[in-house]
């Protein structure tokens, strides 16, 4: 992804405040909305794994 700086975390946390996608792509001009598809795409894949966390 062109070596952007945000993370996946960061936008899963913007939309789960209820932040838009034109809001997030307006506050970061760097992303485009294909980027946020792909990091939805990544935490989706991701969940689907099963992991185990150790406290």
């Amino acid at each position: 992804m062109r070596g952007l700086r945000i993370t996946v975390q960061t936008i899963l946390e913007f939309l789960s405040t209820g932040e838009s996608r034109e809001e997030i792509l307006y506050q970061d001009p760097s992303l485009q909305a294909e980027n946020i598809d792909a990091y939805l795409m990544f935490a989706g894949k991701l969940m689907a794994h099963r992991y185990t966390l150790k406290w």
